[in-house]
């Protein structure tokens, strides 16, 4: 682990200090932040943290504050050491004495929040790969492994005892790529990331962002894994894809690395942090102060009817511009299983999926907010075989002539031919399509311009079920429109 040194105040830095403390001191309730102070000529060791924050100094000798939770993994990673709370900065020269308890505090570690390993360090498609480790007790836990292509393979979720003890497996099927997985075990507001290889490593790389919402000018923390020793490029980019930081870091031993950044500045809204590594790239989003909750009513849907477990659910709705939502998954026996951090953008629209657990029980789920605002709750079934038959249109309101119907679908025999029919009546359009490795399929259908207003069907047959769905549309051509007010 790099050593840094600290030194002791300097007389005209307590002057100054003495000076400046009403910059730092909370009697207004905001504290500047460390680099901030740090410009104004506090030493590192002497920035005063808001509270609840913990100082450190990085290896560059800059000063940050962070939580308890990711006091250890930075000590550990050898990227910064453990300063004693100062709140209010002592004018006093720093004895042999009191730098030796400085390196006592550094040695003496707190034992990390989640640890989890895997037994072995390499596995092959088919094996079972067998975790261990400890979180904090009484507590879910969160797990999830994304394969190399970004796919969430695993998902679960398990309810700990007052122990904290983990224990689980997951069996891998001979279809899974080759190369780095990562399983990223998430409590509360802590996470933790380890690397899992599946045949050849191909050294993918991964990132996570310690807090989805954040608020204005506080600092971000970042955790990074590549290639042992090597150098990635992290970046971060706003909703117009304007760089607000971009820096070049090298992860350790371990292929891991993390790095805090300063918010101070970012506007509301949602940024991209980027991770590249050669070739590779991968991205993830935060929030800075966005507004909580949803000053409108909030409408949520899902894609499909019917799902199995460990398929991906994509989510869709609406709510003020610029909101923070945070979604709950909830099971058929009424338990919180999942929150989603999601948001709505700047016209209001709220986009985002999961990962159904891999033993997700069958029956109805439910996906609703944890505010007050009225909520149209999403509903849908998850089936412990393969799903039924089904489709969903991607509208609920009337159709105008000259749109374009999007259907998506999903349950099908991958072998069947899928007969898809528009009918008034009479057949207006007949198609077929096949579906996908999955049992997905999809079409596009651009609505007539002499189609006559009023209910049309649809009709999905795969030789083996037959499932119908009612749309309206209207024409703006008809002097009187079959939609009229009451």
């Amino acid at each position: 682990m790099n050593s840094i040194r600290l030194f002791s105040i300097s007389s005209v830095t307590a002057i100054f200090l003495l000076l400046s403390l009403s910059v730092f001191v909370p009697v207004l309730g905001e504290i500047a932040p460390p680099n901030k102070q740090m410009k104004l000529g506090v030493l590192a060791e002497d920035v005063i943290c808001k509270e609840g924050l913990q100082l450190m100094i990085r290896s560059s000798g800059n000063a940050i504050c962070v939580k308890d939770s990711s006091t250890t993994r930075l000590a550990d990673s050898g990227s910064a050491i453990v300063v004693p709370n100062n709140p209010i900065p002592l004018i006093e020269k720093q004895t042999e004495e009191s730098e030796n308890t400085v390196q006592d505090e550094i040695t003496q570690k707190a034992e990390k929040t989640i640890v989890i390993e895997p037994t072995n360090v390499g596995y092959f498609p088919g094996d079972t790969i067998d975790f261990s480790g400890k979180a904090r007790g009484n507590q879910n836990l969160e797990i999830t492994l994304i394969d190399p292509n970004e796919k969430e393979v695993f998902t679960e979720v398990f309810e700990l005892d007052s122990s904290g003890n983990v224990s689980f497996q997951i069996v891998t099927e001979t279809f899974f790529v080759e190369g780095r997985y990562f399983l990223i075990a998430e409590q509360s507001d802590d996470s933790e990331i380890t690397p899992v290889t599946i045949g050849h490593n191909s050294n993918d790389i991964q990132l996570v962002v310690d807090d989805f919402y954040n608020k204005l000018d506080s600092e971000l923390l970042i955790e990074m894994y590549s290639d042992p020793l090597s150098t990635v490029e992290l970046a971060v980019y706003d909703y117009a894809e304007h760089e607000k930081f971009r820096s070049d870091i090298t992860v350790n031993s371990n292929g891991y690395a993390e790095t805090t950044i300063d918010l101070s500045g970012y506007k509301s809204g949602v940024y991209s942090a980027v991770l590249t590594h050669g070739t590779e790239d991968v991205d993830v989003d935060f929030a800075v102060g966005l507004k909580t909750g949803s000053t409108l009513p909030i409408t949520l849907s899902v894609t499909k009817e019917h799902y199995v477990p460990n398929e991906r659910v994509l989510i869709f709705g609406t709510a003020s511009s610029n909101s923070a939502v945070t979604l709950d998954v909830i099971n058929p026996d009424g338990d919180l299983v999942h929150e989603i951090e999601s948001y709505s953008d700047a016209s209001g629209k709220i986009s985002t999926m999961f990962n159904l657990p891999t033993s997700a029980a069958t029956g109805e789920w439910k996906i609703a907010t944890t505010g007050r605002s009225i909520v149209n709750e999403a509903t849908f079934h998850v089936t412990g075989n393969d799903p039924p038959l089904s489709f969903e249109i991607d509208k609920v309101e009337p159709y105008e002539t000259g749109d374009v119907l999007t259907l998506v679908g999903s349950g099908v025999d991958t072998v069947s031919k899928i007969a898809i029919s528009i009918t008034s009546g009479e057949v207006i359009e007949k198609f077929e399509v096949f579906a996908t490795e999955d049992g997905d399929f999809s079409l596009s259908w651009s609505i007539p311009e002499d189609l006559e207003s009023g209910t049309h069907t649809i009709t999905v047959d795969d030789n083996i079920t037959t499932v119908t769905k009612n749309f309206e549309v209207i024409n703006p051509l008809y002097e009187k429109s079959y939609f009229t007010s009451p």
